[in-house]
């Protein structure tokens, strides 16, 4: 019985801490966790700007509504334009003209109204609209490397990017 307690205390001998390479597939799967949840939360928060900007091209829409039936036309923040592209963002406008106040966000989009629809030969006179929401750059200049312009009509007519 001696010998078998014997051989039992060394069986029973602990060995502490973990080995170098269980620490680096620890690491390792940390890592590719951290790059997937990374990419899936951008997207979310890409996700949720645009439809922030969708919801303030509607809010501007029901504002424009307003406009008409108190003042019998449109507000226009560039009634020259007569495209999309051509139409720069002037939200500081709109929120000042249209809203009185700042309603208009213009961290992720910014946004113009133009007296014009997309590919019809509108002229000046026609009571139209079209409201472009442009992505913007951190710096608030129109992103033209990944480019999304969307716009809504005094028709209804929406346009996705």
């Amino acid at each position: 019985k001696k010998k078998y307690r014997k051989f039992k205390i060394y069986m029973t001998t602990k060995s502490s801490g973990f080995t170098l390479i269980e620490l680096l597939v620890v690491v390792a799967i940390i890592g590719i966790l951290a790059a997937v949840g990374t990419v899936s939360y951008n997207g979310y928060v890409s996700a949720t700007k645009k439809k922030a900007a969708i919801n303030m091209m509607q809010t501007i829409g029901l504002a424009q509504t307003e406009e008409l039936s108190s003042f019998g036309l449109y507000y226009y923040s560039e009634a020259s334009v007569d495209t999309a592209a051509s139409c720069d963002p002037d939200s500081a406008a709109i929120n000042n003209n249209l809203f009185g106040d700042g309603v208009i966000d213009e961290d992720a989009y910014g946004f113009c109204i133009g007296q014009f629809l997309p590919n019809e030969g509108t002229t000046s006179e026609e009571s139209v609209y079209t409201v472009v929401a442009k992505k913007l750059l951190p710096d608030g200049s129109v992103d033209a490397v990944n480019p999304c312009t969307m716009t809504l009509t005094s028709t209804g007519a929406f346009t996705d990017c």
